[in-house]
């Protein structure tokens, strides 16, 4: 005898047919849910995509086109990562450029008391605007270059500098206090954030002003005046004439009297341990070769006059170091 085929519902009675049915529905039924799920999961994540889409470009149109400053703008960049530039391949965060703007608007607002709403606050905001992100752009330079000549402030040191900065400054609560209602800052977020790159960025200084390509072109025309003020020549005349310092040259290279404290530790250390009168031999500072005069001393104060030859400035440097780096502006303030 033939073996009935279960889906053959031919011979089958209603009863048996509906009983059929009813079985293979329940067999298909968790498939079709697994698709109707799968499908809704795909929705969502479509949905979901399409509204943090939305929500990106809608910041990016708030930070690139309207340049909003709102606190909720502010929030978002901190956690999602906005490009403000790319320099020399260097990413620039737009939350450094806000947190830098807002430093800058604090001290205006508090110790200048500017009033950004007026007109003229209006104007001194947008030059502030273009101030912080040259700033950052220089930054940005530094870091780049720092690393390729192998140039770093170890902790140590920044440790060291930060800590006489603090004392010469009043101690750690006068500190604390003048960061905070000026500047809006704690004294680790200043340290971090403004005092650690202005440290890279000497330590750069100096070593690009250490090459001796360039230092000896200097170091030959100081000598070469040191030789004449030594024969007799006038120290003043020299000065006017060829010092490479324009807040004193016209002036006879005199820089009136000052305290420790004031000048830079090689330059300090060569004048106060001169005698009225005396001229110093060259003295070597981040800026170049200087020659010194003591020209009076009164208390703790000392009267200098200087000749300064300048070995290669950063300025100079960081100004065809610009022309040929590759630099991607989006923030266009």
């Amino acid at each position: 005898m033939a073996q009935k085929d279960e889906t053959d519902l031919s011979e089958t009675t209603d009863e048996e047919k509906e009983e059929v049915i009813e079985e293979k529905n329940k067999k298909d039924k968790p498939k079709k849910t697994a698709k109707k799920k799968r499908k809704l999961l795909w929705k969502l994540v479509i949905l979901a995509v399409f509204v943090i889409l939305a929500f990106l470009t809608t910041i990016g149109v708030l930070i690139y086109r309207q340049k909003s400053e709102a606190p909720f703008v502010k929030g978002v960049v901190r956690v999602i990562p906005y490009p403000a530039a790319f320099i020399d391949g260097k990413y620039v965060k737009m939350s450094d450029y806000y947190a830098q703007l807002d430093i800058l608007k604090t001290y205006y607002k508090e110790f200048k008391k500017v009033d950004f709403a007026s007109e003229d606050g209006k104007k001194m905001l947008g030059d502030l605007r273009k101030e912080i992100m040259a700033r950052l752009e220089e930054e940005a330079i530094v870091a780049a270059e720092a690393k390729k000549m192998k140039v770093s402030v170890p902790q140590k040191e920044l440790d060291e500098s930060f800590d006489k900065l603090v004392t010469s400054n009043g101690g750690q609560k006068d500190f604390s206090d003048v960061l905070k209602k000026f500047y809006g800052l704690t004294p680790e977020e200043f340290k971090t954030q403004i005092y650690a790159p202005r440290m890279l960025k000497q330590k750069l200084t100096e070593k690009i002003n250490s090459d001796e390509s360039v230092t000896n072109v200097a170091k030959k025309k100081a000598e070469d005046l040191l030789t004449q003020i030594k024969a007799g020549a006038d120290f003043a005349k020299l000065a006017q004439e060829n010092s490479e310092d324009p807040g004193s040259a016209a002036n006879g290279g005199d820089l009136g009297y000052f305290g420790k404290g004031k000048m830079v530790p090689e330059f300090e250390t060569a004048v106060f341990s001169l005698q009225v009168g005396q001229v110093s031999e060259l003295v070597r500072t981040v800026y170049g070769f200087h020659i010194i005069k003591v020209t009076d001393k009164k208390d703790d104060q000392v009267k200098a006059s200087h000749i300064l030859i300048k070995v290669r400035d950063f300025n100079d440097w960081l100004d065809e170091k610009e022309k040929t780096v590759k630099k991607y502006i989006l923030l266009k303030v």
